[in-house]
């Protein structure tokens, strides 16, 4: 096969010029180990604009920091891609060194700056930017997402934008009035035509059997506690007391601790898998539970700072398998189940204590540090209602 043919090679403009043409076709410079660009050389044959730029930027690159009002442009203000990336690179450092930012939440916002980016261009002014400019956005976003979908994309972006100005990297924009989110009633509408995602009884029965033992402990997990994917893939063994038939582990959405009551099946369950649990590959998931044949865990952070998860991929082939796959139906989708079906036990407040949620007027004392705001005899009283309702088969409905 031939090959393709090579761009021409770029030369110093003169044997002195402390830039080099790099292979992306752009002047740049090494500084400290790091490279910075300073323009295309395309549009700076001679690399006097580059020069410039150098000697103005060069002592901030030298003391490790990222140059303010860096142009592009020449406008003065940043770019919708300097801005995004210098969100992202704050909060990526702020998920590294406070853990409060999630991996699936980064992932998020690296979405949406993907749709500022191929939008409004790399290269736009955010000064520049009009409401003309964020209706079109809206109007791109409705051609591919939900109204839902949409509503979350829409405030990731308008959280861009909001730490971009608190950080005095641009001024606030200029939204108009074009670029609301979906009211609820359109919500409301689009989820009335949506097919039933819901999991009857005699479907997941037929999950439990169809499955090995590992997969049938998270699935279990997953009805019997409301336990969602990043939970599986983050379940410490310090965590289960397998004896009394109890688990506490606090949501990895937002840290807010919980409590349940485990089922006699689940325990089953779990001491068969870790019976025959493999040693794990990396030393930081030798307390995890849960591994998957590769040795690592089932929901992981991946080094380029994305996060992959291969309990969505498997289950999915599951439901393939044994038919059950709908448009939106997941391994999350056993959560629902569980506060569906653990509601039968008429107390909110404990349903909320397994799931996790901040239950009302209970927000400021829900804190790691707190016992079980709720006698284990409620919680107790939630596991039954699901228990009954899974496996009475005395005319049980589905949920």
């Amino acid at each position: 096969m031939a090959s393709k043919t090579a761009t021409p090679k770029h030369k110093k403009p003169r044997p002195d010029f402390p830039l080099f043409p790099h292979a992306t076709g752009r002047w740049a410079k090494k500084v400290a180990g790091r490279t910075c660009y300073f323009g295309r050389i395309d549009d700076d044959p001679k690399g006097e604009k580059a020069l410039e730029q150098w000697y103005k930027e060069k002592d901030d690159w030298r003391a490790g920091r990222r140059p303010r009002k860096r142009r592009r442009d020449g406008s003065g203000t940043m770019t919708v891609a300097e801005m995004c990336n210098s969100f992202l690179a704050s909060t990526e450092q702020k998920m590294k060194t406070d853990g409060k930012l999630g991996p699936r939440t980064f992932e998020g916002y690296v979405q949406a700056s993907k749709w500022l980016t191929k939008t409004f261009g790399r290269g736009t002014s955010v000064a520049d930017l009009e409401p003309a400019d964020f209706a079109h956005l809206r109007a791109k976003l409705a051609e591919r997402l939900a109204a839902v979908s949409r509503r979350v994309m829409m405030t990731r972006i308008k959280h861009i934008f909001r730490e971009s100005a608190r950080n005095l990297w641009v001024s606030p924009p200029q939204y108009g009035t074009q670029f609301d989110p979906p009211d609820k009633k359109l919500i409301n509408r689009e989820k009335a035509k949506r097919p039933e995602r819901q999991y009857s009884r005699q479907e997941v029965l037929a999950i439990l059997g169809a499955v090995d033992t590992q997969m049938k402990a998270m699935v279990l997990l997953g009805v019997n506690c409301g336990f969602g994917n990043h939970d599986i893939g983050s379940l410490p063994l310090d965590a289960l007391d397998l004896d009394g038939g109890w688990v506490e582990h606090p949501r990895p959405k937002n840290d807010i601790p919980r409590w349940a009551k485990l089922w006699p099946e689940t325990v089953a369950a779990l001491r068969e898998y870790l019976a025959t649990r493999p040693k794990p590959r990396h030393p930081a998931d030798e307390r995890i539970v849960f591994l998957t044949r590769f040795r690592v865990r089932w929901v992981r952070t991946l080094p380029s700072g994305g996060w992959h998860d291969s309990l969505s991929q498997t289950f999915g082939k599951l439901l393939r398998r044994l038919k059950l796959d709908r448009p939106g139906r997941n391994f999350y989708g056993l959560r629902h189940v569980c506060a569906t079906a653990g509601g039968e036990s008429r107390d909110p407040v404990a349903v909320d204590t397994v799931m996790g949620h901040v239950a009302p007027g209970q927000g400021k004392n829900y804190r790691p540090h707190m016992a079980c705001p709720v006698s284990k005899e409620r919680l107790q009283a939630v596991a039954d209602a699901i228990h009954d309702w899974l496996f009475d088969t005395a005319g049980a409905e589905s949920v």
